[in-house]
């Protein structure tokens, strides 16, 4: 959005600070700033207060800075202590452009405000030799807030080119709060780096596949599953794997695991489970805690580290409901978790009336003990010395509790303990017994489970010919696990890949108002897992797979927000979305899919008349009626076409009676089953005119790869046509559909590069 005096309004959002857009007023004032315009500008140490009048208003001013509040009627003759410092040079993806100020509010009687609530209009001084050195155009600027626990929110503001500065106007809640002018710079080298050690884990199919099964009474096969939980029931193992390289990339050529410590009485060893000894194991087999130790050797390093894993018992979904089911909330309000949301929120109620909370009830009248593995906690006959006994009792899980041979032929309702039915708190978070040395530490006790998919493939990876499957087409695998691995690892140290390659930043932005949080601020990354996309305690979207997005959502194309609704795939388009900023053509639209689809994004030579959106229009989910429909027993491998087997899944195809066979809309037999009427064929005949073009006319051989940005010594009308063409030619490419997602569009901007490439 531009006002009228042609300043760009930047992109908005809140952490616990909500956005409100001051008008294009301006403000002249010393920039102290200084002109050193490196990445974070050198200033003198400052401070100053400021006092909130009997009406709750406020103003201040300070060498690079201005503001003025109202409304802050709870703190009257109360105090903002203002202090600027110089600015740190990583922001998690922003590049500070000026001072930091750093606001904290105090009540009449000096002590620091609980909930300072109030608006400021603030003014900021940003140094604009920093902006020229990055290449960034002033109408970048924004203001940034920074909290207490270093999470980073970009605000947005208004830009003032005649005395460089940038106003927005806000409501407080974080005290301290510091705000910082900053703009957003694409590709942002960052420190990321796993973890020596990670906790792995293997799944319902896996673990039977690899691994001896325990036989219960009955004779019935369970699997020796690893669920990937820090926590972990006494007979349980623990599977922990190394990581591959060491800092600066290269393979570690050995490993060496030692158990360090374990409790008093255990027997418990290390068992190296991989060719190279970059993975093991270990059995816990008795209450406590067992701190395994791994040390990796590089050519050009030795690196060490150490992982705890505690064995516990389970105790009582009562437990967690006292607490849980929001009755003490207003006792602990800013008890926040890692995603600002509060931690005594109600989740009992949802999780009661969710598919995890009612397991049970679809298996209580059955006879089958395999039904028991996923529809209770806890159930893990752990016969390991293989005499047809459960060799943990004392973990007291659901199976613990069937003692005789005729309890494991009796219905499952009449067995077992009651609050282990179904799958409670304690068969993601892991055994609770021990978490509390106290009844005063409760509210701060550290009972986290990591976003890994251990816990969920666990039960959510059940082979399609194991009995009673038939109801369970559950068969998970997905690529979208190891996100945060990809391009070897690249995507942790950037931050725009950052920001949906790793699982925690995409639930910091989905959950938490937009925040955007660094690596610093994830110890132990994931990617893209099930509990990424779905909510498990049911909070969300029950009736749509418990989503964490459904239906509306926004899009950025062509510097504007755009609102679409994409049913089921709103998850998947605040991903595949290249968030391009139009009409810089100089920029990679990588993950443009949702642009394509909805025919957006592309670069249209002034021509915006909009085409016939097949796919986008016609297909309410999205990418989910396509991509994640059932075949070979899975919804989520994605993939339409197997190049090893050669199979296409053209199931989504045939959804709403579009491409029925026997009708003009019939797909081919036989070759490629998606080049419909020769379409695909025709968009990746168009690409490789424009690549032919593109190549001519920049001086590079007809088949090279087309860049991003070309800087040829060319008059600048043929380089930017150059550009705009390489652009739309990335745009068709990165989709990577040739066509399929939107066919119209493709071949729009396609032809209109070519076209407009005629005169060169």
């Amino acid at each position: 959005m531009v006002c009228r005096a042609g300043i760009k309004i930047a992109h908005q959002n809140t952490i616990a600070l909500l956005l409100l857009l001051a008008a294009c007023s301006l403000f002249f004032f010393g920039c102290g700033g200084g002109g050193g315009g490196g990445e974070s500008v050198a200033v003198p140490l400052s401070v100053t207060s400021a006092s909130i009048d009997s009406s709750g208003n406020i103003s201040a001013s300070l060498t690079g800075l201005r503001l003025t509040g109202s409304d802050f009627v709870a703190l009257p003759a109360g105090r903002l202590e203002i202090r600027m410092t110089t600015s740190v040079s990583d922001l998690s993806g922003y590049v500070p452009a000026g001072s930091t100020y750093e606001l904290t509010f105090y009540d009449s009687s000096g002590n620091k405000a609980l909930n300072p609530a109030g608006q400021l209009i603030v003014t900021l001084a940003y140094n604009p030799v920093v902006l020229e050195r990055q290449g960034a155009d002033p109408s970048a600027i924004e203001i940034i807030a920074v909290d207490q626990n270093d999470l980073v929110a970009p605000l947005g503001g208004t830009v003032t080119s005649q005395d460089s500065s940038v106003t927005a106007m806000v409501s407080t809640s974080a005290n301290p709060v510091r705000l910082i002018p900053a703009f957003a710079r694409n590709f942002q080298p960052v420190q990321a780096i796993l973890p020596l050690i990670e906790l792995a884990y293997q799944g319902y199919k896996t673990a039977l596949l690899e691994r001896p099964a325990f036989i219960d009474p009955r004779g019935t096969q369970h699997p020796d599953r690893a669920k990937g939980r820090t926590l972990i029931q006494v007979g349980e193992r623990a599977l922990l794997t190394a990581r591959l390289t060491d800092a600066t990339g290269n393979p570690y050529t050995s490993f060496t695991w030692q158990l360090v410590a374990k409790p008093v009485g255990s027997i418990a060893a290390i068992i190296l489970s991989a060719a190279g000894n970059s993975s093991a194991e270990l059995v816990a087999d008795v209450f406590g805690d067992y701190l395994v130790q791994l040390t990796a050797i590089s050519p050009f390093s030795t690196d060490s580290g150490s992982y705890t894993v505690k064995a516990r018992s389970y105790i009582s979904a009562s437990i967690c409901v006292f607490c849980h089911d929001g009755s003490i909330l207003s006792r602990y309000p800013n008890l926040l978790d890692s995603y600002g949301r509060p931690k005594l929120r109600n989740l009992a109620a949802p999780w009661q009336d969710s598919k995890h909370g009612t397991a049970f009830e679809a298996v209580k009248d059955s006879t089958s003990s395999l039904c028991m593995d996923c529809h209770t906690t806890g159930f893990l006959f752990a016969d390991r010395d293989g005499n047809g006994t459960d060799d943990f009792l004392e973990a007291h899980g659901y199976d613990d509790f069937l003692v005789n041979v005729a309890d494991w032929n009796t219905p499952a309702f009449d067995r077992g303990n009651g609050h282990l039915r179904s799958v409670t708190c304690e068969s993601c978070h892991g055994p609770g017994s021990g978490k509390f040395d106290s009844q005063t530490n409760i509210p701060s006790h550290q009972y986290k489970v990591d976003i890994s998919a251990g816990p969920c493939l666990g039960c959510h990876e059940i082979p399609d010919d194991l009995p009673g499957s038939s109801a369970h087409p559950q068969n998970l695998e997905d690529f979208h696990f190891n996100a945060h691995k990809s391009s070897g690892g690249i995507v942790m140290k950037n931050d725009p890949c950052f920001q949906c390659h790793v699982g925690q930043a995409f639930l910091s932005r989905v959950l938490n108002n937009g925040v955007k949080i660094g690596p610093s601020q994830v110890a132990d990354p994931k990617g893209v897992t099930c509990a990424v996309c779905h909510d498990p305690h049911g909070e969300i979207n029950p009736t749509h797979h418990y989503l964490r997005l459904y239906g509306a959502t926004t899009i950025r194309a062509n510097g504007q927000n755009l609102t679409v609704n994409a049913g089921k795939a709103a998850v998947c388009y605040n991903c595949h979305n290249a968030n391009n900023a139009l009409p810089d053509i100089t920029v990679d639209p990588h993950g443009n899919e949702s642009l394509m689809v909805e025919g957006v994004g592309g670069y249209d030579y002034g021509d915006a008349t909009p085409v016939v959106v097949t796919h986008g229009d016609r297909v309410t989910d999205k990418c989910v009626t396509c991509h994640m429909t059932t075949a070979n027993g899975t919804t989520h491998r994605r993939r339409l076409f197997e190049p090893d087997t050669g199979v296409y899944n053209t199931a989504g195809c045939l959804a709403g009676d579009c491409h029925l066979p026997g009708t003009g809309m019939a797909l081919p037999t036989t070759g490629d089953r998606f080049n419909f009427n020769g379409k695909r064929a025709e968009i990746a005949a168009l690409m490789a005119q424009l690549q032919v073009r593109i190549n001519s006319l920049t001086g590079h051989s007809t088949n090279e790869t087309i860049r991003v940005n070309y800087t040829n010594n060319f008059a600048a009308a043929k380089l930017t046509a150059v550009n705009r063409a390489a652009y739309n030619y990335q745009f068709v490419f990165r989709d990577g559909s040739v066509g399929v997602h939107n066919y119209p569009y493709a071949k729009k901007l396609l032809n209109a590069s070519l076209n407009d490439l005629q005169g060169y």
